[in-house]
């Protein structure tokens, strides 16, 4: 079933010639569903969600990463904190194994209100990933202090394994 907020949400998107399509998930929700490219990021989709006649939309935005594993949890999480001091509206998490933004309409949200919200939303949500979103891959792929101690310490027991085993060099004149 489409539901009214989903219907006053595709109108406002068609005025502004936002590209989307509408869902249905189950019996009870539709959803808008318009996408975006991160500046070198990923398509991020933003999904407007209403499963009543009332306006209380849920925005998620997904897509932005997956599948992040067990031992990178923690700094994931600590990027999550560091936008979502920086930012207003839009609220960063991990659910299940997936980053997602998240944000939520009052549900005393007016049909007036309503669709120019969703448009304000999204629009926000585009300046805000292009902005931030770079430290998110930033927090998975850089080196933790362990990480970068237990380099050190290979590295020095390499050079102590050389001095103790030095490995023979050719003359140059001998190669001829």
């Amino acid at each position: 079933m489409i539901r009214k907020a989903t219907m006053l949400i595709a109108e406002a998107f068609d005025e502004r010639d936002i590209k989307y399509v509408i869902r249905e998930i189950g019996e009870e929700t539709s959803v808008v569903d318009a996408g975006f490219s991160i500046t070198c990021g990923p398509n991020a989709r933003v999904l407007f969600a209403s499963s009543d006649e009332e306006n209380d939309v849920t925005v998620r935005i997904t897509g932005l990463m997956q599948n992040i594993p067990p031992e990178k949890r923690t700094v994931m999480l600590e990027a999550c904190n560091t936008i979502n001091d920086k930012i207003r509206f839009l609220k960063f998490c991990i659910h299940d194994d997936d980053l997602i933004g998240e944000y939520d309409l009052p549900v005393e949200t007016s049909d007036e209100c309503l669709a120019e919200c969703c448009v304000e939303m999204f629009i926000r949500t585009i300046q805000i990933l292009h902005a931030e979103y770079h430290i998110f891959p930033e927090s998975i792929y850089r080196e933790t202090p362990k990480a970068k101690e237990n380099t050190a310490l290979k590295l020095l027991s390499a050079i102590q394994e050389l001095k103790k085993n030095p490995v023979p060099v050719q003359d140059e004149q001998n190669d001829h």
